[in-house]
């Protein structure tokens, strides 16, 4: 029980005393409200994924990321969840898993965020006579 004399749910095979992480729906609302400790533990639920999906989406357009290029596509993506009052958080309806929700996301602004860098004539690590487009 909590201090308000609530139970509190822990995960099967927990030790007394542990509580479930919040699911992603909990999660989400919890970010948007601005409570304490939320954007913490939703970068440190779903930072490694962000990374993951940002260099998977670079390497598939046949380029590679460097540290900094990937800490800022990264950025670039908690910026869009965070744009226009979370709008793109508030938009998560659940009809997916909020990690596919956020690949999608994660994609896109990756794209957005190599195709800016070479056109403001930054090497994003790409071959320029290399089309990423299907002949």
């Amino acid at each position: 029980m909590d201090g308000a004399g609530k139970r509190v749910a822990r995960p099967h095979g927990a030790p007394r005393g542990e509580v479930a992480p919040p699911t992603e729906a909990e999660l989400v609302v919890a970010c948007i409200a601005g409570a304490p400790g939320a954007w913490d533990a939703f970068v440190d639920r779903f930072g490694g994924l962000l990374f993951h999906v940002a260099d998977r989406t670079a390497r598939q357009r046949g380029t590679t990321l460097g540290a900094a290029d990937r800490d800022d596509a990264v950025a670039a993506v908690l910026l869009e969840l965070l744009r226009g009052d979370a709008a793109a958080l508030r938009a998560f309806a659940g009809r997916s898993s909020l990690a596919t929700y956020l690949t999608v996301i994660t994609r896109r602004v990756t794209v957005r965020h190599l195709l800016a860098t070479a056109g403001a004539g930054q090497p994003a690590g790409s071959d320029p006579s290399h089309d990423p487009r299907p002949a």
